[in-house]
């Protein structure tokens, strides 16, 4: 009985520890891609990404593209975040910056995004 009761406060500490993720918007504000065949490095300076995050669903969009359902959301654990090849790393819990990697055959992108609670 006393494991049983270990387990149920584990549980419910752990539950109480992960905070879920809001909806919110995110701008991204910087971005770099890494070729994997050459590593050759190339700094994104146009079409900044609009992240939203909402109802466990990612959109984005760009000035290039209108905004568009990318995935679904997981919490991986404490603050990390997957959506189809994305990374969502939020830095603190309260979802104000993020870092976001991107992983493919042919590159792999790293941005820098500022958010806000909506």
């Amino acid at each position: 009985m006393r494991i049983f009761l270990a387990l149920m406060l584990l549980l419910l500490s752990k539950m109480a520890m992960s905070e879920a993720l809001p909806n919110l918007v995110c701008q991204e504000i910087m971005s770099d891609t890494v070729f994997v065949s050459s590593w050759i490095i190339k700094k994104n300076v146009k079409d900044k990404t609009l992240y939203k995050f909402i109802d466990g669903k990612l959109f984005l969009s760009s000035p290039a593209h209108a905004e568009y359902f990318y995935n679904k959301v997981t919490e991986l654990r404490d603050g990390r975040y997957s959506s189809g090849f994305k990374i969502i790393v939020f830095s603190g819990k309260n979802f104000t910056s993020a870092t976001v990697s991107h992983h493919d055959k042919s590159s792999i992108i790293v941005s820098k995004l500022q958010c806000t609670k909506i």
